[in-house]
């Protein structure tokens, strides 16, 4: 079977509604290479209705209220961001999670540590949904930040995978490490043909610069910021608008170099 691909784009995680999407998506200059990558956080305990962490009730929307979010725009990469670091999830899980997001969902982004390949096998198949995996820091610590190791590790997914998130930083604000993460780029980028990779790690309306040199020595790179999105640095707190804008802003001028 034909492995799906996805396109370039400048991602945003931690959408609430779709009013923060349309203004996000009036900033995209016509024609421009790179979409818009709306990234809706769930997780298995919002699903299933476990307990979380007391804050997260402010900044996720309920898992009933993701369709509203994900509107039909051609320049929107729908994404829905799956978060379970505790490995519980099973494929009737992320079913049911697919189906909270209504027609316009057009990819998944497992926040996982390493999942089981079966996983990704299956929800690829049934749905024909492009994944992408989050090489989070427990993953990163699993294979000794080797970038032979993780070509091994990506092995296991060939053909269930549209592409890879590099990210140390998790939401969490810790600043990118352009120097750490440029050998796994080039690793990724020399051995799986056809792989979208992501970098991720504190990048925001005022640390973008982190970036330029990765940027300008692969171009096509795509990216996508969370913690800097609000100016308390907590991903507790809803992503405030102004600061988004203004990243977004910056991150198209940034990358139109690149594809020109």
């Amino acid at each position: 079977m034909k492995t799906l691909r996805l396109p370039p784009s400048i991602g945003i995680t931690d959408f609430q509604n779709a009013e923060q999407v349309r203004e996000v998506l009036a900033l995209r200059p016509p024609g421009h290479p790179y979409a818009i990558q709306v990234g809706v956080m769930m997780s298995y305990k919002t699903l299933n209705g476990v307990p979380t962490r007391e804050g997260f009730e402010r900044v996720w929307p309920k898992p009933s209220e993701i369709a509203s979010i994900f509107i039909d725009d051609p320049a929107s990469l729908n994404m829905l961001h799956w978060a379970d670091y505790q490995g519980l999830t099973r494929v009737g899980d992320l079913v049911r999670a697919i189906g909270c997001c209504g027609p316009n969902i057009k990819a998944l982004q497992l926040d996982m540590t390493w999942p089981a390949p079966e996983l990704c096998w299956a929800i690829e198949n049934e749905f024909r949904l492009p994944i992408v995996l989050q090489i989070g820091t427990r993953a990163f610590d699993q294979i000794g930040n080797d970038p032979v190791r993780l070509l091994g590790r990506l092995d296991e997914y060939e053909g269930d995978i549209a592409g890879v998130l590099l990210d140390k930083s998790m939401g969490r604000r810790a600043e990118m490490d352009p120097g750490f993460l440029r050998p796994l780029v080039e690793a990724v980028r020399r051995e799986c043909f056809g792989l979208r990779v992501t970098v991720a790690g504190g990048l925001g309306p005022d640390t973008l610069g982190l970036a330029q040199s990765l940027f300008d020595e692969f171009p096509g790179l795509s990216t996508d910021a969370q913690g800097q999105l609000r100016s308390s640095g907590s991903y507790l707190d809803p992503i405030e608008m102004p600061r988004v804008t203004e990243y977004v802003r910056k991150a198209f001028k940034l990358f139109q170099p690149a594809l020109s």
